[in-house]
């Protein structure tokens, strides 16, 4: 709608009006992003508890700094297009500094990194938990949000060719996807708090599942050919994961509770690669499996069709046996 990334970042710039009034709203606007940032970021993310006196008094002074600059700024502003009237030869002055775009930019800059660190703040103060280190997975978890969210936008967008209601109807997904996924984790929250919650490794193999086995509902196995191949990958690699996921998880609980933390690492890379062997032999023998399932499937009747997969839970029936 805005004709572009260039013209909206154009736009983005001059947001605020032209000439001097609006210069001196972007100059306020500037400034109380970035007051508000100093006040909003939690003390615990810059600071320990020893130095909370000397942050405090930190902080305090960098906000009355930048409100003293912000106020000497738009007084001198003020004197300049008042001298301006009274002196013709300033007027040249006032319109550099008011239609200059590099003014304009690093404004905007400032004001938008401010309002950034603001909405990282406010969400890491909602979800801050009091840790021994001093690292906290909420602002990662923020920060791969806003650039999981963003770039992928800015990329399409940057790429042109996409219309208002692709960019509209993508922007709702992701807002739907968003909200669905705080809504579970909000309800896991609260099963996890009362010591309901399923192991770990079962929730993400059932997960990975449950993706392989919607991505392979809806393939067409009617027609063999390079794309059913890739699909049939698609479709067993998540189910491999599974599996993956569910037996080192399975067995990593198992090894703690009967040798515990003193277990040697080397019998536990042994099974992972074992494990995860397992799991890639498996997808080329499932896709391999699909494929001749499609060519199989127009010709085999129903008792055939039945035999086959009592042949195939045989064999995987064996394979287990051996392996134990």
């Amino acid at each position: 709608t805005a004709g572009g990334t260039q013209a909206a970042l154009v736009a983005a710039l001059w947001l605020t009006g032209d000439g001097i009034s609006g210069l001196l709203v972007a100059l306020v606007v500037a400034a109380a992003a970035i007051v508000a940032v100093l006040f909003v970021v939690p003390p615990a993310a810059v600071t320990v508890p020893s130095r909370y006196d000397s942050y405090v008094t930190s902080r305090n002074a960098l906000a009355t700094l930048v409100t003293v600059a912000t106020v000497i700024a738009i007084g001198g502003l003020s004197i300049l297009t008042i001298g301006s009237v009274l002196v013709p030869a300033l007027e040249p002055v006032v319109e550099a500094v008011t239609g200059s775009a590099a003014v304009r930019g690093l404004l905007a800059a400032v004001t938008g990194a401010a309002l950034l660190g603001v909405a990282v703040a406010v969400v890491a103060r909602s979800v801050w938990r009091q840790t021994g280190g001093r690292r906290n997975a909420a602002v990662a978890i923020v920060a791969g949000s806003l650039s999981g969210v963003g770039l992928p936008f800015g990329a399409a967008i940057g790429v042109g060719g996409i219309g208002t209601t692709t960019v509209a109807t993508l922007f709702g997904a992701a807002a739907a996807v968003l909200g669905v996924g705080w809504l579970v984790a909000w309800l896991y929250e609260g099963v996890v708090g009362r010591n309901e919650a399923t192991n770990p490794e079962t929730a993400v193999a059932a997960a990975l599942a449950a993706g392989g086995v919607v991505s392979g509902a809806s393939v067409d196995t009617a027609t063999l050919g390079l794309e059913t191949g890739r699909a049939g990958v698609a479709t067993f690699v998540p189910i491999a994961a599974a599996l993956f996921a569910y037996d080192v998880g399975r067995y990593g609980r198992t090894l703690a509770r009967e040798i515990g933390s003193e277990a040697s690492r080397r019998p536990q890379l042994v099974r992972l690669g074992w494990s995860g062997g397992v799991a890639a032999v498996g997808v080329p023998v499932g896709a391999l499996g699909m494929a001749g399932a499609t060519v199989l499937a127009p010709t085999l009747s129903v008792p055939a069709t039945a035999g086959v997969i009592v042949a195939v839970a045989a064999v995987v029936g064996g394979t287990w046996v051996l392996v134990r």
